[in-house]
């Protein structure tokens, strides 16, 4: 059966596309995850798409679309791999404007450099009217968003990629999809300092999967190794990257991955008290977790003693829909966006 979407709102990763519908009032009705992997093929995009299109009755349904996968590597550049991803939407025959960093964030005459990763744009616009001060932490696969919220006005100074990495607003760090030796090239365990080698071993995927804090519906990409998914095998590609076996009666890995995971949430919150005291925000003020790894942030944030604000409170539908669709912040952003865009 048809989602009867009237408003969807399309995220295009390079490594995953996400797709939140709602119906004329606003309620979640449709919700769309999928594995996509652009740099291996960019023809993987249009299949997904085509994928997505028979959930909905497209004729009836408008897209706000934004994008981060034109940063692929299978693109010469970012300007025309954003130049190629419209070029396929608009071969859908779908109703679509590209969400844009311009005042008026859909614009029909399109400059390309204005909509290349602006997916948290999207996230930070939907919510700067309705809270009055927040910290937004969006944390992905692949990275983490932080959209600082003053006085209803989103606050923070960079847009592109470049300046937002160099000044705390984007951190390539991610729940599933990052190499634990960017996590760190050494760590110390009970004053022992232990080297991580710095290939592709294992995976962040690999430390929440053995902690039984990731979902099987959120684990999409392929091992490191290829091998399966258990807890074994996972622990198996977390030993290598130190630079031996596992073995079940050796407790060090497990003091090894409760370390890598401490260090990855302490470096998202070393930004985010950053960007706090940057823009002189209250030390009161929420933090909004969202994204799929959005339970890893609250529960860290907590732990520190922030507040909590829910980014699926300021969603209409079913509380497992709201949820879900604040897994996927930017395209449930950009869905609630363009239905007031329109309207």
């Amino acid at each position: 059966m048809r989602s009867q979407s009237v408003y969807v709102g399309l995220d295009i990763g390079g490594a995953h596309v996400k797709a939140v519908g709602i119906d004329q009032y606003k309620k979640i009705n449709l919700i769309f995850y999928e594995k996509c992997p652009i740099w291996k093929d960019f023809f993987l995009l249009k299949k997904t798409l085509h994928k997505l299109l028979k959930y909905l009755d497209s004729s009836k349904a408008t897209f706000g679309i934004t994008i981060t996968a034109e940063l692929s590597d299978c693109f010469v550049n970012r300007t025309y791999g954003a130049k190629q991803i419209y070029k396929l939407c608009k071969g859908l025959g779908i109703k679509f404007y590209f969400f844009s960093l311009k005042k008026q964030n859909f614009e029909k005459r399109i400059n390309f450099y204005d909509i290349c990763s602006m997916n948290w744009l999207a996230t930070g616009k939907y919510l700067e009217d309705k809270i009055n001060e927040a910290v937004v932490i969006d944390f992905g696969s692949t990275t983490t968003d932080i959209i600082i919220i003053k006085n209803q006005k989103i606050v923070n100074r960079y847009f592109s990629d470049f300046d937002r990495i160099n000044n705390f607003e984007l951190i390539y760090t991610g729940f599933t999809r990052t190499p634990l030796f960017a996590i760190a090239r050494k760590i110390v365990v009970n004053n022992n300092v232990y080297n991580l080698i710095p290939e592709l071993f294992s995976t962040t995927a690999d430390l929440y999967r053995v902690n039984k804090l990731l979902n099987k519906d959120l684990d999409l990409f392929d091992s490191a190794d290829n091998r399966s998914k258990s807890k074994l095998n996972s622990l198996k590609r977390i030993s290598r990257n130190f630079g031996f076996d596992f073995e079940k009666n050796n407790p060090l890995i497990n003091e090894l991955i409760d370390t890598l995971l401490e260090i990855q949430k302490n470096q998202i919150f070393h930004c985010t008290k950053k960007l706090i005291k940057q823009n002189n925000i209250k030390s009161c003020t929420p933090i909004v977790p969202c994204g799929i790894g959005q339970n890893i942030i609250e529960n860290h944030a907590i732990k520190l003693g922030y507040k909590i604000k829910k980014f699926s409170d300021y969603l209409i539908g079913g509380e497992k829909e709201k949820y879900h669709a604040s897994m996927h912040a930017p395209a449930v952003s950009c869905a609630l966006l363009i239905s007031k865009f329109i309207d």
